[in-house]
C-alpha cells in the first residue's frame, strides 16, 4: 500500500461493500492485477472475483456461490421478494416492497411483506435502518443487488418488476410534489432525497426494444412537477 494505488484500494474496498470474502477474492488478483486495473473491471464482481482459496468449501471460492447458497436456503416467498427487490435503487419502504413484489395473481399485503423482509435481515440478504420520518428501509449490498438481478432475469420477471417499480415511484413522486409548498415540505423534501435513486430509475427505465413506453407521459409530467424538488435540492 502506497501513495500511488492507496486511493483505488480504498475504492475497492467501497465497491465491494466492505464484504470481507469480496475483499479477499479482490486481493488474491493483485498478484495479475494493478489496484488500479482490478477497480476499473469491477462494474460486474461477481464474474471478475472468482478463485479464491482451494482449501475453503465451494461456495466460499467464489462470491456467486457463496451468495447462491444464501439464496438457496431462502424459503420461494423469500426468494421471490428478494430477487423483485433487486430493481430498487438505494433500498426501499415496506409499502414498495410490497407493490413491488407483487405477482398480479394474489396480492402481497404491507404486514406480509414485512415478514419477509425482517427474515431476510435476519438472514442477512437485507439491511434494516430506522428512519425517523418515513419508518425502517431496508437495502441491499450492491454486491448481492447484482445476484438479485440475474435472478430476477432468470425468473423471466425483470420488465413485469421494473414497470411495477417505476409505476410505485412516479405515483410517490406526484403525491410529494403536492407537499412541497405546505408546512410540511421539510418531511417531504427528506422523503424525496431517500428515494432520489429510485425516482431516477423510474424516469429513466425504458421497455425493451420495439415496446411502446406507455409511462412516458406520466415521466414527463412527475418530472416537471417535481421542478420545486429540483431547485431546492440545486437538481437542474
Amino acid at each position: 500500500l502506497d501513495a500511488a494505488n492507496a486511493a483505488a484500494v480504498a475504492a475497492i474496498t467501497r465497491h465491494l461493500d466492505g464484504l470481507p470474502l469480496a475483499i479477499e477474492l479482490a486481493a488474491a488478483r493483485s498478484a495479475l492485477l494493478s489496484p488500479q486495473l482490478l477497480l476499473s473491471r469491477l462494474s460486474h464482481p461477481l464474474e471478475v472475483l472468482t478463485g479464491g482459496p482451494r482449501d475453503l468449501p465451494p461456495r466460499q471460492q467464489t462470491l456467486r456461490d457463496t451468495i447462491a447458497w444464501s439464496y438457496a436456503l431462502l424459503t420461494p416467498p423469500e426468494q421471490a421478494i428478494f430477487r423483485r427487490l433487486s430493481v430498487c435503487a438505494g433500498g426501499c419502504l415496506p409499502a414498495a416492497a410490497a407493490m413491488i413484489a407483487d405477482d398480479g395473481e394474489q396480492e402481497t399485503s404491507e404486514d406480509a411483506a414485512l415478514e419477509l423482509l425482517l427474515s431476510l435481515v435476519e438472514k442477512n440478504m437485507l439491511h434494516s435502518e430506522e428512519r425517523t420520518a418515513a419508518g425502517v428501509r431496508f437495502s441491499m449490498l450492491e454486491t448481492i443487488r447484482q445476484y438479485g438481478r440475474e435472478q430476477l432475469a432468470a425468473a423471466g420477471e425483470s420488465e413485469r418488476t421494473q414497470r411495477r417499480h417505476a409505476v410505485y415511484y412516479l405515483r410517490f413522486a406526484e403525491r410529494a410534489a403536492e407537499h412541497l409548498q405546505g408546512a410540511d415540505q421539510v418531511d417531504w423534501l427528506r422523503q424525496l432525497d431517500d428515494e432520489l435513486a429510485n425516482l431516477r430509475c423510474a424516469l429513466a427505465w425504458q421497455p425493451p426494444t420495439g415496446a411502446a413506453d406507455d409511462l412516458l407521459e406520466d415521466k414527463l409530467r412527475v418530472a416537471g412537477k417535481l421542478f420545486l424538488y429540483w431547485h431546492l435540492r440545486g437538481r437542474y
